[in-house]
């Protein structure tokens, strides 16, 4: 972060983009532990991504993001956007997107912050998650449908939220598996 607040440049077009990464094998979830000495957020948990550079689209932002943080390269296509608004704490637009090409068996390379875990959701309601994390989770949570592993086309349907349910996501999972 640089310029005028903790929350990024005081340029009103600066955004963050995050991604809820789950494993469509498992229904679990991968987030990172941020330091005790980040300037937003220290030592919660939250989703992968960061703030925008100038000119950079809110996809572009999140796939620089992943590759920077876990050295993963993915394409637009590998991400699916999920909500976007305005985080009524920074005042900065924050883009959701949900990534499922990521896997527990992908080799990663953490790069920043604490730690990374894989995460059932129930389970990560039990970490001391970041307040935006904890209402998109929550929200993601009460939107997603209990599915079955699927592939090609059944995945994309399989994993589009219904938000016609208030029942949260219902996926098998093994405990939490933390890496360091």
């Amino acid at each position: 972060m640089n310029e005028n607040n903790m929350f990024g440049p005081s340029d009103p077009t600066w955004f963050y983009a995050c991604a809820i990464v789950r494993d469509l094998d498992t229904g679990r979830l991968l987030l990172e532990h941020r330091t005790d000495d980040a300037p937003v957020n220290p030592g919660q948990w939250g989703f992968f991504g960061g703030g925008a550079e100038p000119r950079e689209s809110p996809e572009a932002c999140l796939l620089r993001e992943l590759k920077e943080e876990l050295d993963v390269t993915l394409q637009v296509s590998d991400l699916s956007a999920w909500t976007s608004y305005v985080n009524p704490r920074t005042s900065r637009r924050r883009h959701v997107f949900e990534v499922t090409a990521i896997r527990e068996s992908s080799a990663l390379a953490h790069t920043e912050g604490a730690g990374l875990g894989w995460v059932d959701v129930e389970s990560a309601f039990q970490l001391g998650l970041s307040t935006s994390t904890r209402r998109d989770l929550e929200a993601y949570a009460r939107g997603a449908i209990a599915v079955e592993p699927a592939v090609g086309a059944d995945a994309r349907a399989a994993r589009l939220p219904n938000r016609s349910t208030d029942s949260p996501l219902e996926i098998p999972c093994a405990p939490c598996k933390v890496v360091r």
